[in-house]
């Protein structure tokens, strides 16, 4: 495509004779304008009005499956299955890391409010605070493996917190899943193959930070009774598999399956009380789930004209297996 040139008028310049520069030139291989089409105002303004109406809905299952990854996908809420691109296809559907060509690098960060009423009373539970990391790289092989795989990584990093996991006093109600919810560090990893040009293939993980570990309570040398905490950082891994089919330059379809993740904690409680307490105390089991998020399959379509954007999809989630909170 020939490059669009057009010439500028010399800016003001008061210290020269004349009072103005050298004209210039410059080009562009698309022509150049001034004003934004009116689609780009009008797409502008419905992806700012999508996005305010999402804004305050609730929340239902933790990390990225919260408010999704990255910028694009949390402001289609999650549609992206059918047309992934860029890091966020890490999590929503790693065959999508094939659709741009170049090396791409995101950086940011989620804030969410958690508004949790149980018969009117307001639960008190922490701002969700994080920071997302996100890569894409085109791997660039030669031969017949040129523009036919790539490489996503994802992280998601609490920013007050690595693990966090909430027990209130036995009998008291709260919310299991949203109480915890995106308060564990989070690392995701993706490779996309293409081995035709209208079929993408990817497979990856999510790995979520369990804690492991024992809490003792004994005297110590001078008879006065002690504690001591040991305590362990642990993975646990969920895999990740997608396909995306290109069925001609508008239609897009995707399928997605994410394996069940959890990051539980053990932390077994021993209390040896010395000689004054001649009884013996049973181990109190301090464990439970602090993130869960179910095994899930999500089919999308997805249809594209210029700056227009539609999709439908379905998703099943198996929170049947969630484990009992008590």
């Amino acid at each position: 495509v020939p490059p669009y040139c057009e010439t500028q008028d010399p800016f003001p310049v008061p210290h020269r004779p004349g009072g103005k520069g050298a004209p210039f030139t410059r080009c562009a291989r698309t022509p150049m304008t001034s004003e934004l089409p009116w689609r780009t105002l009008m797409g502008m303004r419905l992806s700012f009005f999508i996005t305010m109406l999402f804004l305050t809905t609730s929340v239902q299952a933790s990390g990225p499956d919260l408010f999704g990854f990255g910028g694009r996908a949390t402001g289609l809420a999650g549609t992206v299955v059918s047309h992934p691109s860029g890091h966020d296809a890490v999590y929503h559907n790693p065959a999508g890391l094939l659709l741009l060509t170049a090396p791409q690098v995101h950086v940011g960060y989620t804030y969410g409010q958690l508004d949790l009423q149980i018969e009117g009373h307001i639960q008190d539970t922490p701002d969700i605070s994080a920071s997302m990391i996100g890569v894409s790289l085109p791997l660039p092989l030669r031969g017949a493996l040129e523009d036919s795989l790539a490489l996503g990584l994802g992280f998601v990093i609490p920013t007050n917190t690595v693990l966090r996991a909430y027990l209130p006093r036995p009998g008291a109600p709260y919310f299991p899943v949203e109480a915890n919810g995106a308060q564990t560090v989070t690392l995701q990893a993706a490779l996309a193959y293409k081995p035709v040009d209208f079929l993408r293939i990817g497979a990856g993980f999510m790995a979520l930070s369990a804690l492991n570990g024992r809490i003792d309570v004994a005297p110590n040398t001078e008879g006065r009774i002690g504690s001591s905490a040991r305590t362990q950082l642990v993975g646990r891994y969920a895999p990740i598999l997608g396909i995306h089919a290109q069925l001609n330059p508008s239609w897009g379809l995707g399928l997605v399956y994410r394996g069940q993740s959890a990051a539980e904690f053990d932390l077994p409680l021993n209390a040896d009380l010395g000689d004054g307490f001649p009884l013996p105390i049973p181990t109190l089991a301090v464990d439970g789930t602090a993130q869960f998020d179910p095994r899930q399959i999500e089919l999308e379509v997805g249809w594209r004209h210029e700056d227009f954007w539609l999709a439908a999809g379905v998703n099943w989630n198996q929170w049947s297996e969630f484990p009992q909170p008590i």
